[in-house]
């Protein structure tokens, strides 16, 4: 993985996710919950899905993908409890 480095915007993007309704704080999301700031900056701007890098990190882009993380970690854990 490259160097890591705050982006210009690091404090926005926390901010909006913190404040988002489904994954923000309050919420018990797996984002909410596991992820420290320094963690979900790495998350957003240096890891996508498909393990390529990601280094456009914007308000609209960090909400939708923290809100794809939240869907396939309760995804998992429905499927975890038919195992």
């Amino acid at each position: 993985m490259a160097e890591y480095i705050k982006p210009a915007n690091a404090a926005e993007l926390i901010k909006a996710v913190r404040a988002d309704k489904i994954v923000g704080v309050g919420t018990c999301s797996p984002i909410d919950e596991c992820f420290e700031d320094d963690e979900l900056l790495q998350f957003l701007c240096y890891e996508d899905f498909d393990g390529g890098a990601n280094y456009s990190c914007t308000v609209k882009r960090a909400i939708k993908d923290t809100r794809a993380y939240h869907r396939r970690w309760k995804e998992r854990e429905r499927e975890c409890q038919y195992e």
